[in-house]
């Protein structure tokens, strides 16, 4: 055994270099498991003393995410800092199950010390005795007085002589030896030697001493003396014929007063009785020869099983104990495969079943108070909060988070909130577990091709960026609405025949579902009172929620505020969600992003693509400045002529949306919301966007069109004549941009 290097936060309490590389002596194991416990336990300080609480790191990365998200930090930024937060966490997880080893190493050092020196008390009384010293085996002849000869002992060089003197070099100290001083077979008369060829080292107690049985037998229930049991039996099966009745009555006295007993199904020799007595030898040459193993009582001791079906027995036997800790969680099938097996589900199982059962999408936040509703009145409520506040506490994939909007929460909920330090929290979340590898493999395969749970891994992976994790949500989204059309529940492969018109599985599916209707087009914004007023049937905390879920889990939706606060009325700000300490009133949802689209605009051509087409390249992050000059140049010409070199399908799109929007008769009396966008940057003063505007009169819908078509925002509660307003400075100002970003 070797001395471990010197940690740098040790100091002068490392354990002291052995020069010869190895440790002699039991003193020397002894100062060096000391040391090494030392070693252990300042390690552990230094490590503490340069690393932060976990607990306090995650809390504090919570707050700062939630500081983020109030101030308007979206998309790619905040996505890298949850990555950032992430890996700090995880690093301080790691760097506590390092600490964690290293008060385990210093235990098994102090219990290794303690072992230690159990040895030398027994060393000190071993050598004090008057057979100090005797380890020999016992052939079941009587010694041989001095100067007889034995004739069952061998002859003075044959092989069995050679082999025996192995055995005893092996087996006992080296003769001379100080410590262990060396005695003849003669010094000891009285000794009765055993059929069973057992080594033992005690020697026989004297019948009329009780206190030396007593102590002998209490020997071996003194855990640090760690003795086998069958040295016991076979010094009481050696006893004198008369006395062994006498002894072994005793001996199961001093068992029990130790709340114990020699035999029974928890006797000290429960393993070693035999199922049946052993036969009795016939003849003298079966004395000399070992009797036959006795029959195991249990399959753990039975030899000849393999070593893997013992572990398995003795476990069960272990898992089935009526004073078992350990729970029966599997059972041994025929094939020797280990199989599930009915029984008590930990309270922990359940939190997480509770968990993903209510949550709309894996990793979204649910209720507290709902989560003890579906563990069972059969738990007690002080276990759920134990296993809830370890679960917060060691497991990195859980997080606790507060209700935003304190005055919605129920008596239920207050009740069933978690208390982490002075604060309570009322919503909790488990991440799906991270594989590694998962979004290399869902990007080699394409996300088309990948199955929901692939997905779902790949979404969650460490190794997922923004572009993929958007491929996949599109993916998942389109996958939805596909199974909702055909009247598919979530995960069925099969079609079902739909009885009535197919509905979205989810609240969130609803949500986007009113968006999409409530919206003008791809991206409108909505006021979150109309979204409302689309969904009588929900409850309002629940479409909150999903809200709240969307704004943090999807980059594709947007809640802002109203600018104008003075123009909301009391339904607006009923209706509105709290997200950052803020309330948001509309919403935004835009299309997911298509990455091949770029791909059909440059393989058709910018002048022979779909409007479509062209709309998704433009928010292409890798598309090139230049792509992006000439797509502009395009939806301009196109929204400047809209009846002259416009491919079919344009035409026939901007019609069916002039006919939803109710405000002509026909496709192409008035200009779309992008002609009136390029006219109005084309008009030279105010006055004269404005007056282009009075000659189309357009309704309040067309307005909200012309305004997101200029990029602007907020605007769901505006009236007509501040809307007005509004997309004149927009456009004027956007066209002033342009022209002095073109001169520059």
């Amino acid at each position: 055994m070797s001395t471990p290097p010197t940690s740098p936060h040790a100091g002068n309490s490392a354990a002291e270099t052995v020069h010869s590389g190895e440790i002699n002596g039991l003193d020397a194991a002894i100062d060096y498991a000391d040391n090494l416990g030392t070693y252990c336990l300042t390690a552990h300080d230094g490590i503490a003393a340069v690393t932060p609480d976990p607990d306090a790191l995650v809390q504090a990365c919570q707050q700062s995410a939630a500081a983020l998200h109030a101030d308007g930090v979206r998309g790619d930024t905040l996505a890298s800092v949850h990555e950032v937060q992430s890996s700090v966490i995880a690093a301080a997880q790691a760097v506590r199950d390092a600490m964690a080893n290293w008060e385990i190493a210093a235990a098994a050092a102090q219990k290794l010390r303690a072992g230690l020196r159990a040895q030398t008390s027994v060393q000190d009384a071993y050598s004090g005795s008057p057979d100090a010293g005797s380890r020999e085996f016992l052939t079941g002849e009587p010694t041989a007085a001095p100067g007889s000869a034995n004739p069952a002992s061998p002859a003075p060089g044959s092989p069995a002589t050679d082999n025996t003197t192995r055995a005893e070099e092996h087996q006992s100290p080296q003769e001379g030896s100080p410590d262990m001083p060396n005695r003849s077979r003669s010094d000891r008369p009285d000794r009765r030697t055993l059929t069973s060829g057992r080594f033992s080292k005690h020697r026989l107690p004297d019948p009329a001493d009780d206190a030396e049985l007593q102590q002998l037998i209490a020997d071996y229930f003194d855990p640090l003396q760690d003795k086998d049991p069958r040295s016991l039996k076979d010094m009481l099966d050696a006893a004198p014929d008369d006395q062994r009745d006498a002894w072994t009555r005793r001996a199961d006295e001093i068992a029990r007063a130790w709340g114990s007993s020699l035999h029974g199904p928890d006797g000290l020799f429960r393993y070693l009785d035999p199922a049946e007595p052993p036969a009795q030898p016939t003849d003298t040459a079966a004395d000399t020869a070992e009797p036959p193993l006795p029959a195991a009582a249990s399959p753990a001791q039975d030899p000849q099983l393999s070593t893997e079906e013992r572990i398995r027995a003795a476990f069960h036997e272990l898992a089935n104990s009526p004073h078992s800790f350990v729970t029966p969680a599997s059972t041994v099938s025929d094939a020797g495969e280990l199989a599930p097996a009915p029984g008590p589900v930990s309270t922990e199982q359940r939190i997480r079943d509770a968990v993903r059962q209510l949550a709309a999408e894996p990793g979204d936040f649910v209720r507290i108070a709902k989560v003890r509703e579906l563990v069972g009145d059969d738990v007690d409520p002080d276990e759920v909060t134990r296993v809830l506040s370890d679960l917060a506490r060691a497991d990195p994939d859980v997080q606790l988070a507060n209700a935003a909007n304190a005055k919605a929460l129920t008596d239920a909920d207050r009740a069933g909130a978690l208390k982490v330090g002075s604060e309570e929290r009322h919503l909790i979340a488990i991440q799906p577990p991270c594989i590694d590898g998962a979004a290399d493999h869902v990007r080699a395969i394409g996300v088309a091709n990948a199955s929901d749970q692939e997905l779902e891994h790949g979404l969650y992976a460490p190794e997922a960026r923004s572009q993929l994790i958007e491929e996949i949500r599109a993916e998942q989204s389109r996958r939805r609405q596909a199974a909702s059309a055909a009247g598919l529940r979530e995960g069925q492969q099969t079609p079902r025949t739909a009885l009535a018109p197919a509905e979205p599985v989810s609240t969130e599916d609803r949500v986007r579902d009113a968006v999409a209707k409530l919206a003008t087009e791809d991206g409108g914004w909505v006021g979150l009172v109309d979204v409302r007023k689309a969904l009588p049937d929900v409850d309002h905390d629940e479409v909150s929620r999903v809200l709240r879920d969307m704004s943090r889990t999807d980059l594709n939706v947007h809640l802002v505020p109203e600018d104008n606060r003075k123009a909301l009325a009391p339904e607006d700000h009923a209706a509105a969600v709290t997200v950052g300490g803020e309330e948001q009133h509309v919403i935004s949802i835009e299309r997911p992003r298509d990455p091949a689209a770029k791909d059909r605009v440059q393989a058709a051509g910018i002048g022979n693509a779909t409007d479509d087409d062209l709309a998704l390249a433009l928010r292409d992050p890798l598309l090139s400045t230049r792509t992006h000059d000439e797509i502009r140049a395009e939806q301009k010409r196109r929204a400047s002529r809209p009846h002259e070199d416009v491919a079919p399908a344009t035409v026939a799109k901007t019609s069916a949306a002039a006919e939803r929007s109710g405000s002509i008769e026909a496709a192409g009396s008035v200009p779309s919301a992008a002609a009136i966008a390029a006219r109005l940057r084309e008009a030279a003063t105010v006055e004269q966007g404005a007056n282009y505007l009075a000659e189309q009169k357009l309704d309040r819908d067309t307005l909200r069109a012309v305004a997101a078509e200029l990029g602007m925002t907020r605007i769901g509660r505006l009236s007509d004549t501040k809307l007005r307003e509004r997309i004149l400075n927009q456009a004027i100002a956007a066209r002033n941009k342009y022209a002095g970003l073109r001169n520059w």
